[in-house]
């Protein structure tokens, strides 16, 4: 069986996104998050079971 590796993912703010600081929020909250910016908004991503 092949397991879909599919991102899960929640905006953590919604304007004025700086990676190094929308990543570092993101790893706060959780070590498995990743963070990145999508337009103005930080979005964390992680895998989903």
């Amino acid at each position: 069986m092949v397991a879909e590796t599919e991102a899960c993912e929640m905006t953590l703010y919604p304007t004025n996104c700086i990676v190094q600081d929308c990543q570092n929020k993101c790893l706060e909250k959780s070590p498995t998050f990743t963070g990145q910016c999508q337009g103005f908004k930080c979005v964390c991503t992680w895998p989903c079971d």
